[in-house]
């Protein structure tokens, strides 16, 4: 479980390799880092884990990045920062 006042990260990237590179970054400075390999999964990590922030790719299988992002704004009155991330 996370610590009282620590920040959860959710890492969105179908690519491992950056999830996990990004995760141990964040995980350095403190932050707690959940991730999701595909737009479905975010949602649902979303959902379930309130993230402060979202760090999301836009290209992944099952769910665009783009979906999220609009599927993040509708539900959340108070969204989390998001920050895009393409290698496009």
């Amino acid at each position: 479980m996370n610590e009282p006042g620590q920040h959860r990260v959710l890492l969105v990237d179908d690519d491992e390799s950056i999830l996990e590179v990004i995760s141990t970054a964040f995980s350095l400075e403190g932050y707690l880092t959940l991730t999701a390999r595909d737009g479905s999964e975010a949602l649902i990590r979303a959902e379930r884990d309130a993230p402060d922030l979202v760090v999301l790719d836009l290209v992944m299988p099952r769910r665009s990045g783009f979906a999220v992002l609009d599927r993040l704004r509708q539900r959340h009155a108070t969204s989390p920062v998001i920050i895009v991330v393409t290698a496009n």
